[in-house]
């Protein structure tokens, strides 16, 4: 059991990765003082709420699917913070992250997640919200300092000397890093879970995530399709403005697209492009400065391609990760031993979504087992002949097939008669084009998944994790952490195999 004294935790944004980070280690019942900071929240009336456009914040509105094995895994009390409302929606089928024992897994828009998190945390002792961006050059830093900013986090890349550099040597092609393109596009939609599912599983080039008549269509584009962005007025983090996009040569694609889930055109209600990559990192937990130890979290630390629907799933996992570690620890020094295994669970989150998932995804083999990249595969299909015939008799085939094999893990999943309709709707050349990014490589990217509960189980007395926390915790006053601002410079070798470590003073 870990000792009494409470741990200093600084967490570095406050989206649900930091967020369910937090609450769950006072679920653990874990002594800590926690502050977390995020730039995108601001204090009205004396309460912590998010920015919204007014005060220069555009707030995510995509759909995400919340995979069986990780929504049970977390404490009693985050779950009933995100779906006792029973507002959630099941759309896509068991799988093996989300196997029949713990149910189908659930869409929510990611707002209604940062919403209830940060509702929670508000009413929860030993956390303190601060709504301003973390300052890694501060002098009071904590013992442990969770970096949960995302993808471009400024504080990971402060500390670039100590997580070591990433690269991305192994995810090339010929030579070049592999990258993709993506259109995301909020949409109303009238498409039962079980059409999205089945038409999507069913082709590459086209993602329908919806929840409760609303929806997401992601569309992956060709190199010379993405090339159009530049021309429509796009500036960073901005949707595209709906006109230009109307106009450019990407409408008919986009358009295609619309109609292969029966989507009115006049619904599309924005329009953003995003790319994706991978990055392989060196290390997940490093020593930042003399006894400050610093973890990356979330998209912090994987960057993952999302078509395969792991990205938050991948980021609570971290979270759950490390609040399960400090809930094992054992005496009240926090010590390089007590992160091993939440650096291990981090090298295998990136080798099964990151190496496997993500990757095969990104270069999915033909039927050769030659790799070809989306761009060629939808190059393939905008050349070359084409036989109407042939290709909807293929198409209609491969969603047969798909159909039988899904018939016992989903719901009610369209007839014969709704997908023709769909298909002939569709031009020649979109047909080929559905029929050359071929069907998910389910079987590839499935098996076995990175179970935290089973890799770091709880210890006794914390196992009541969600039950009311003790009555000293109740009676915890959080402050700002006062330590010595200023520490000696330290260079050592640790047990985490850092080499080169620096105090945060002398950085």
């Amino acid at each position: 059991m870990s000792g009494s004294r409470y741990l200093s935790i600084d967490v570095a944004g406050g989206g649900p990765t930091g967020l369910a980070f937090a609450l769950a280690l006072c679920a653990y019942r874990v002594p800590a003082r926690i502050r977390i900071f995020d730039p995108r929240w601001r204090t009205e009336g004396g309460r912590v709420e998010w920015r919204d456009l007014a005060h220069g914040n555009r707030r995510r509105r995509q759909i995400v699917t919340i995979q069986s094995n990780v929504w049970s895994a977390l404490p009693p009390a985050l779950r009933r913070a995100l779906f006792d409302r029973h507002d959630y929606s099941e759309v896509w089928p068991l799988g093996s992250d989300s196997p029949g024992h713990h149910g189908p897994p659930r869409n929510l828009p990611i707002r209604d997640i940062e919403d209830r998190l940060l509702d929670l945390a508000r009413g929860t002792p030993g956390i303190e919200l601060v709504p301003q961006r973390y300052d890694p050059t501060r002098t009071d830093l904590p013992e442990l300092l969770a970096i949960c900013e995302g993808a471009h986090s400024p504080t990971r890349e402060h500390f670039i000397p100590q997580f070591g550099r990433p690269h991305a040597d192994l995810y090339c092609v010929d030579g070049r890093p592999l990258e993709e393109t993506i259109l995301g596009m909020q949409v109303d939609t009238a498409a039962t879970a079980g059409e999205a599912v089945l038409l999507t599983a069913a082709q590459n080039r086209y993602l329908l995530n919806t929840h409760r008549g609303g929806g997401f269509l992601n569309m992956r584009l060709a190199r010379d399709e993405a090339a159009e962005l530049p021309g429509l007025g796009r500036t960073p983090d901005e949707a595209l403005p709906l006109d230009a996009v109307r106009a450019s040569t990407l409408w008919p694609a986009i358009s295609e697209g619309l109609k292969l889930y029966g989507i009115d055109e006049r619904s599309l209600a924005c329009v953003r492009a995003f790319r994706c990559s991978l990055v392989h990192r060196p290390r997940f937990v490093a020593e930042l400065a003399r006894e400050t130890w610093g973890c990356l979290l979330g998209d912090a630390a994987n960057t993952l391609h999302f078509w395969p629907g792991r990205g938050l799933n991948t980021a609570l996992k971290s979270a759950l990760s490390l609040a399960r570690c400090l809930a094992r620890r054992r005496g009240d020094r926090l010590r390089a031993a007590d992160l091993v295994e939440h650096e291990g669970v981090m090298q295998m989150l990136q080798a099964r979504e990151v190496g496997n998932r993500s990757w095969q995804t990104m270069l999915m083999r033909d039927a050769d087992g030659a790799p070809a990249p989306i761009d060629v595969r939808i190059r393939r299909g905008l050349q070359g002949p084409c036989d109407r015939t042939a290709l909807t008799h293929e198409l209609l085939a491969r969603l047969r097939r798909m159909r039988m094999r899904l018939a016992h893990r989903a719901g009610a999943l369209p007839d014969d008669r709704l997908l023709a309709a769909r298909l002939a709707a569709l031009d020649d050349r979109t047909l080929k084009v559905l029929v050359e990014t071929g069907p998910w490589i389910s079987a590839e990217v499935g098996g076995p998944e990175v179970d935290v509960a089973a890799l770091l189980p709880l210890p006794a007395e914390r196992r009541a994790a969600g039950s009311p926390l003790p009555h000293q915790w109740e009676r915890v006053r959080v402050r700002a952490i006062s330590r010595t601002p200023a520490r000696a410079p330290a260079v050592q070798s640790n047990a985490l195999g850092n080499r080169s470590i620096r105090s945060h003073a002398s950085a």
